[in-house]
Parts: structure tokens; C-alpha cells; sequence
């Protein structure tokens, strides 16, 4: 092969490089375009799945009175804690997600035969909420619609707390008691507690009524004999020595009585004041 030649060969051959890279430049490059599309189009169909299985409610707004009344849900909440309370009415168009009513006049609302006041949320719609300075155990409910029909729902919850004699010291080796007001029988009543330390470690339990059988024993439960709730050690196992902060919580749900074929829910919490406690033991 003569010198021109050679060099012919060698400019054919770093030009087939050079495409080469290009193409490799510009493979790459689709490549990197289709794993974005990709990723994105994973991502909206995951967030299409999410809302569909775990459907937010609608905080859009609506006039009661441009609306079916007989297509009117009705949701109660009263909530106790921190010594604060909180008691709200939200009215939505045919069931729990659907869109939030502003109750048209005459339609209006009550709370223990008081008129509750319309408080609107930028994530919650039209509410309607009733200024308490104390915790009450019952309350009623009373929702007159445009054309004047009336639905009154009730709901009842007392109050438990820690008592003053409750223990402040958990103990990982034996079971520990803490006093509280009362033993929580009622039906629908679900009781709640929870604990946490300094470095966000956290344990709930549902408190049963009794230690249970052998082979399905509780870790957290009430004892009526010593007014109190037992913790069993097993329970703490996964906190270390130290500070930890407990909170008791009750909740009851139940199903409107009185209201259209849509129907309605009424729901009470009340969170007992934290009690500061120290873990001990291995």
C-alpha cells in the first residue's frame, strides 16, 4: 500500500470513528430520553393507582342549595388534645370524598343547640365549627336542610386519663402499671397507646381488655382489679434507657342514625394529657 493510499485509509477509518462515537453519542442520548419517559410515565401511574385505592376528599366548594338535599353526606368530628377542642361539621355532595357544601340559608347546622359558624380551610373546604373552652362527653347534632327537614345525630365519648398516681418509671424486665381514670369497656371504643423517645423511635398499641390466652398474649392491656394499664416488658424491647413520652388516645366511629340515603358518620377522640416516664433496664 503506497503512502496515499495509507492515508486515505486512515482519513475512511477516523471518519467510521467518529460515526461510530456520534452514534454511540446520540444512542446514548435516546437511551437516557426513554428511561426519563419511562421513570415519568411509572411515577403518573403510580400516582393514578394511589388516588384511586386511597381516594382523597374533594375540597372544592358548593352551594347546598344548587344541590339534590337528599344527596347531602353528613360528617360530625369532635377531637380533644392538648387541652384543646376541636368540633366540626362538613356537609359533602353524595358521599365522604365528594364536594364540600356551604350550607344555603335556611339550611343551617347546630352543636348542642348551638349554631355552629362556617370556617373555610384551603385544604378542607366549607366546615362549619363550634367554639369549645371545655371537653364535653356528649354531643348533638342538628342539620336543617333548604327545606326544612331536620337530622339529629348523637355521640358520646368519656374522657381518660392518666392518673395521678401513674407510674413514671417503665420497666423492660417487669410489667408496668399506670394508673388511669377508668377502664374502658364501651362497645366501639377503640383505645390507643403510644410511645416515644428523644430519637423518634416509636411504638403503638391498641390497649385490649385483658392479658389474653397463651399462645395470643397482649403486650399492652387494661387491668380492671388495679384500675390500670399493664405494659409488658416485650413492648419496650426496642427502646433504650431513657425518657420517653406516653399518649393515650380514644376513638369511637359510628354511623349516622338520621340522614339521607347518602348517609353520614360521627367521630369522637379524646388524647389524654402526655405523661413523661423513663425507660429502665437492658
Amino acid at each position: 500500500m503506497n503512502s496515499s493510499a495509507g492515508l486515505w485509509f486512515l482519513l475512511a477509518l477516523l471518519i467510521m470513528c467518529d460515526r461510530e462515537k456520534c452514534y454511540g453519542r446520540r444512542h446514548h442520548k435516546l437511551m437516557k430520553i426513554k428511561q426519563t419517559y419511562v421513570k415519568k410515565f411509572l411515577l403518573l401511574l403510580l400516582l393514578a393507582f394511589c388516588s384511586l385505592a386511597l381516594r382523597c376528599a374533594s375540597s372544592n366548594k358548593l352551594e347546598s342549595g344548587d344541590v339534590n338535599q337528599e344527596d347531602i353526606y353528613q360528617a360530625y368530628f369532635v377531637r380533644r388534645a392538648q387541652e384543646a377542642v376541636e368540633i366540626r361539621a362538613t356537609f359533602r355532595l353524595k358521599d365522604k370524598f365528594g364536594d364540600t357544601l356551604a350550607l344555603t340559608h335556611p339550611s343551617h347546622v347546630t352543636g348542642n343547640d348551638k349554631e355552629m359558624v362556617r370556617r373555610d380551610g384551603f385544604m378542607s373546604g366549607a366546615n362549619y365549627v363550634a367554639d369549645a373552652k371545655a371537653y364535653q362527653a356528649a354531643h348533638k347534632f342538628d342539620f336543617t336542610t333548604t327545606k326544612g327537614k331536620t337530622y339529629t345525630n348523637a355521640i358520646n365519648l368519656e374522657s381518660i386519663d392518666f392518673s395521678g398516681n401513674a407510674a413514671t418509671t417503665l420497666s423492660k424486665t417487669a410489667p408496668s402499671v399506670l394508673s388511669v381514670t377508668r377502664i374502658v369497656k364501651e362497645e366501639g371504643v377503640k383505645v390507643t397507646l403510644s410511645i416515644k423517645d428523644g430519637k423518634d423511635q416509636q411504638a403503638y398499641a391498641e390497649v385490649h381488655g385483658s392479658r389474653g390466652v397463651v399462645g395470643f398474649r397482649n403486650s399492652v392491656y387494661f387491668d380492671d382489679a388495679r384500675k390500670a394499664i399493664i405494659i409488658e416488658p416485650d413492648f419496650l424491647k426496642d427502646f433504650a434507657a431513657g425518657a420517653v413520652t406516653i399518649t393515650l388516645t380514644a376513638r369511637k366511629e359510628k354511623t349516622a342514625e338520621q340522614a339521607t340515603a347518602r348517609g353520614g358518620e360521627l367521630v369522637i377522640e379524646y388524647e389524654a394529657n402526655p405523661l413523661t416516664a423513663n425507660v429502665s433496664g437492658k
